[in-house]
């Protein structure tokens, strides 16, 4: 019997339809020798929807993210000289894609180390999705991972990504969603742009626009009306696009005047002097010059 040897694949989970399980996932799902997972049981509530089953001899292991630095993952090896052949692994998020906020990177650490073959089957993530779904508010988009939890080094962290990135995706709870808005408002980011998706994918799923103020606003009317949200995503205007629009646009008022003299202009056409008189890039002119019209 040849040895064997292990074959790594991280897949993406569906953030809460079923049905966003690529066919690429639906098969490494039954390729699987051995499975990682989060939690079991939503695991099987995602085949069970999908009327899927794993392969026979099929072994799932529940491994929460604060457990995947302690597993000993050479056993993988050994498990796959047992078998003798090629030893499909598998590792699925709760939702979303492995490693980002989720676990992923020990185990794609330790197969880069030993040399197996690393797979990775693209798949739902929040954040690219709430940019998607949302337009954002330009480049760099950088995603932060959960907001600070504190307002002591770690906030004003996040507050200098806010300001150097063109867009700062985060997760939010619905625990302290109202105290992250009401930081941000107490520092002087009220009038900050932003997006909350919630529930993406899910029945009840929603996006909300407007300033940080009017987000909190809402969001506590919500909170107060029914004492839930949901899983949340917030996408947050930064002031470091690439275009360099921070340092182009000096004069706000005389910017929005000369946004209505160029309304006569096909957009096109406006939007290319706009992105030349104020260093943004032409898509994000093109947004304000549809926004300006909109105010009329």
């Amino acid at each position: 019997m040849s040895k064997g040897r292990p074959i790594v694949t991280l897949l993406a989970m569906p953030l809460g339809n079923p049905e966003d399980l690529s066919l690429r996932g639906v098969r490494a799902l039954g390729e699987a020798d051995r499975l990682f997972c989060e939690d079991t049981r939503k695991l099987h509530q995602v085949l069970q929807a999908l009327r899927l089953e794993l392969k026979p001899g099929c072994r799932v292991s529940s491994l929460p993210g604060d457990e995947e630095w302690n597993f000993n993952w050479k056993y993988l090896q050994e498990d796959a000289e047992k078998l003798g052949t090629d030893y499909h692994v598998l590792l699925v998020s709760d939702a979303g894609t492995p490693g980002l906020n989720d676990p992923g990177r020990a185990l794609a650490e330790h197969a880069q180390r030993e040399g197996w073959e690393l797979r990775a089957l693209p798949g739902p993530s929040a954040p690219v999705l709430a940019l998607q779904w949302s337009g954002g508010f330009g480049m760099p988009f950088v995603f932060w991972g959960f907001t600070p939890k504190s307002r002591g080094k770690m906030f004003r962290e996040f507050q200098a990504a806010l300001k150097s990135s063109g867009t700062l995706a985060c997760f939010e709870t619905r625990h302290q969603v109202l105290e992250t808005l009401e930081a941000l408002v107490e520092v002087g980011l009220g009038e900050t742009r932003m997006h909350l998706c919630r529930e993406m994918t899910k029945t009840h799923e929603e996006l909300w626009t407007g300033s940080v103020s009017e987000i909190l606003a809402r969001a506590r009317e919500k909170l107060a009306r029914e004492d839930a949200i949901g899983e949340l995503t917030l996408l947050f205007a930064g002031e470091g696009r690439a275009s360099g629009a921070a340092e182009g646009v000096q004069d706000p008022q005389a910017f929005a005047r000369k946004i209505l003299e160029l309304r006569s202009l096909p957009p096109k056409a406006a939007s290319k002097v706009l992105a030349e008189l104020s260093g943004i890039d032409k898509a994000e002119a093109y947004r304000m010059l549809v926004e300006s019209k909109e105010s009329l």
